[in-house]
């Protein structure tokens, strides 16, 4: 009866996958291992389930001056495919992630950032993913028995991780990370990123009004 069925997808959650080459990942990962592990040492206790994080400055330290470069190339990059508009931006967080067996993250995004990001050092068997999950509140309001999930009927999509890859997406894409099954530690780095100028450059209003100089008060 119809000629064609062309689903089409709208308003993408996009996510932007970068795979350093194994050259460069290698090397990387041994060092940024060999100072986490430094920062952390020794480890506070942790109850079952919970991970360790250090403080949100990482890119400020010289140690990781590397791979904060590579972040900066990588939202560059973004942002230009999304053609936006800008003046400057900056990472305003960078932390480490150090999750032992049992260790998730749970459901949360990253409030007053553009973008953010998770650089892989260290993924042991099975716990080689992070899931991304509808931002829509709708789809859940009538919610039939799925027979098997696809693209066009889920509410969470995973990435697959692996180390010396790193995943952008929008700072306000809710996301979480299923406990490590593991005896070894996954290590992973997270940034956000904002624009250096969003007050003074961004966020007015996009639209023009009357011009106020016409009613000023002439005097007369």
């Amino acid at each position: 009866m119809f000629e064609k069925i062309t689903p089409q997808p709208l308003f993408a959650s996009t996510i932007w996958i970068h795979h350093l080459k194994a050259e460069v990942a290698g090397p990387l990962n041994q060092h940024l291992a060999r100072q986490i592990d430094r920062l952390i040492s020794p480890k506070p206790p942790r109850a079952p389930g919970e991970t360790w994080q250090t403080e949100a400055r990482l890119h400020t330290l010289p140690e990781f001056s590397d791979l904060t470069a590579l972040f900066m190339t990588a939202a560059k990059g973004v942002l230009e495919k999304l053609e936006i508009d800008y003046g400057e931006f900056e990472i305003t967080g960078c932390w480490a992630n150090v999750n032992p067996k049992g260790g998730i993250h749970p459901v949360h995004n990253h409030p007053n950032n553009y973008l953010s990001g998770v650089y892989y050092v260290q993924i042991p068997p099975g716990a080689d993913a992070i899931q991304f999950h509808d931002p829509r509140h709708q789809p859940t309001l009538i919610a039939p028995r799925i027979k098997n999930y696809n693209a066009y009927n889920s509410i969470a999509a995973h990435a697959r991780a692996r180390p010396g890859q790193m995943i952008l997406f929008p700072a306000w894409l809710v996301h979480s990370v299923d406990p490590n099954p593991s005896d070894e530690v996954r290590i992973s780095i997270s940034f956000n990123i904002m624009f250096s100028d969003y007050v003074q450059r961004m966020s007015y209003p996009k639209w023009d009004g009357i011009a106020l100089e016409r009613h000023k008060n002439t005097g007369g």
